[in-house]
């Protein structure tokens, strides 16, 4: 049962997440668009840069963003499925509509973390690398 206590309670942690990757979003970026240097031990302080984006930033929002849409994935597909079986012909409910208009919008974030984390994982196995010839 969607109620509007798990409307707002979802809607304020995709907000937080939102918030949180807006604002590292220019240090996740930057991470992302570090040159690689062609010695290894010229990359010693790019390698500890981007470690630890992927490790304070990159990854706990991710995480974050997985559990939440996990979390909120029951009611949300029990809703859609009503929705297209047994919802025809019932009042709109603007409570459960929001619901999974939040769900969707914390996909789709969390789909954006994940790449950019995907991205800064690509970069530092690049940054740990052999020396370029």
């Amino acid at each position: 049962m969607v109620t509007s206590d798990l409307l707002g309670a979802s809607g304020l942690l995709v907000a937080v997440i939102g918030v949180l990757y807006s604002v590292w979003y220019d240090e996740i970026t930057r991470g992302t668009s570090v040159r690689v240097a062609r010695h290894r031990l010229d990359r010693a302080t790019d390698i500890a840069a981007v470690r630890r984006v992927i490790l304070s930033r990159a990854a706990p929002l991710t995480a974050a963003g997985i559990c939440l849409v996990a979390v909120l994935a029951p009611p949300a597909i029990d809703l859609i499925t009503k929705a297209f079986t047994t919802g025809f012909g019932h009042p709109y409910d603007a409570i459960k509509a929001c619901f999974v208009l939040v769900w969707v919008f914390g996909i789709g974030l969390t789909l954006s973390t994940v790449a950019s984390t995907f991205a800064l994982v690509v970069k530092y196995r690049s940054l740990i690398g052999p020396d370029l010839a």
